[in-house]
Parts: C-alpha cells; structure tokens; sequence
C-alpha cells in the first residue's frame, strides 16, 4: 500500500546569533542558502512508494559556522541515494560521510 507524507518544516534564528543555523532535508529539499538571515519554512508531500529521507540539521548551539556545519550536512545527505543501500545503513554511512566532510571542510577553512 502506497500512503501519502505530509511535511512542513520551519527554522528559526534563535537568540544568539544573526545567521540561521539550522537547515532539514525533505526527500531531497533543503534550505541551499547557508548564510540565510530569517526564518525559512517549507512544506510538500511525498508518497512512499519510494524510501525517502528526512532530516533535521540543528547549528551547532550557536557556535561559530553552525550554519555551515548544518548546511554541508543537508547537502551530502541529499546525495545520498536512500533505496541504494540495506535499512541498516541508512544513518551510520550518511553520518560518518558528513562527519568527515564538516571537519575536513571546517579545519581547512574551505568555507570563507
């Protein structure tokens, strides 16, 4: 049986930094603007009859590039091609991809 998934996603600044940290990915959408200032919303559907991929990138607790962190995160999951892999290795394989990606990105400063 084919259902129907209803989403909507909203991220806010917070209170201790100009720069929205957060990001989610939604069956391949996420917030592209890493640098976004403003809230950001975004709603659709999708149907199951393909695995899909949701998630929620939230900054680093204000840290400084909390936004890229986030944003380098939802962008490597969105290429990573859910119905290509085994149930159980959807988190461990996307999550040490972007663990890596962040740190090797962040410590050579690649994203000024």
């Amino acid at each position: 049986m084919i259902y129907t998934i209803h989403y909507s996603c909203l991220t806010h600044i917070g209170k201790r930094r100009s720069t929205n940290q957060d990001n989610f990915l939604c069956d391949g959408k996420y917030r592209e603007n890493a640098c976004e200032t403003s809230e950001f919303s975004m709603s659709g559907s999708s149907d199951t009859s393909q695995p899909r991929l949701f998630a929620v990138f939230d900054g680093m607790g204000g840290e400084e590039c909390g936004e890229m962190a986030s944003w380098i995160a939802a962008d490597c999951a969105a290429k990573f091609k859910v119905g290509d892999h085994p149930p159980e290795d959807l988190l461990p394989e996307p999550l040490i991809s972007v663990s890596g990606m962040i740190d090797s990105i962040m410590s050579a400063r690649q994203y000024v």
